[in-house]
Order: structure tokens, then sequence, then C-alpha cells
């Protein structure tokens, strides 16, 4: 990104969170404001999408709580 910004983010269905993420960015209406106001400010073109890892899908679901 022009930046240098970075956001993370896990998801089962990388293409479908993709979709749902690119959507609400291009309606000005992502709850994310520091991501929406970059796509704003430097456009799609400014993205990069991909996947950093992937996990084996018989791994057993670790519960997560908040810090």
């Amino acid at each position: 990104m022009t930046t240098g910004e970075v956001w993370i983010g896990q998801a089962r269905d990388l293409d479908a969170i993709w979709n749902r993420q690119r959507f609400s960015l291009q309606a000005g209406g992502h709850g994310h404001r520091g991501l929406q106001q970059a796509w704003v400010s430097h456009g799609e073109s400014a993205f990069r999408y991909e996947e950093l890892e992937r996990f084996e899908a018989d791994l057993p679901a670790v519960p997560c709580r908040a810090a």
C-alpha cells in the first residue's frame, strides 16, 4: 500500500470476505474508518489482498476471548 499500512484479518472463506470488504469500501460504508479513509484517498489499485497463511481443515477450532 502507498502508506505502508497493513490490515490483517481472518476468515474461513477468503474470497467471500474480500468481496464483502471490497463492496463495503466501494459503497463508502466500511466499519473501519482508517481503512475507509485510505481507500478513498488512494483508491482500490493501491490495495493488495493476499493470503498469508492457510491452516489445515482438520485442525480443531480454538476458542478466542477478548483481552
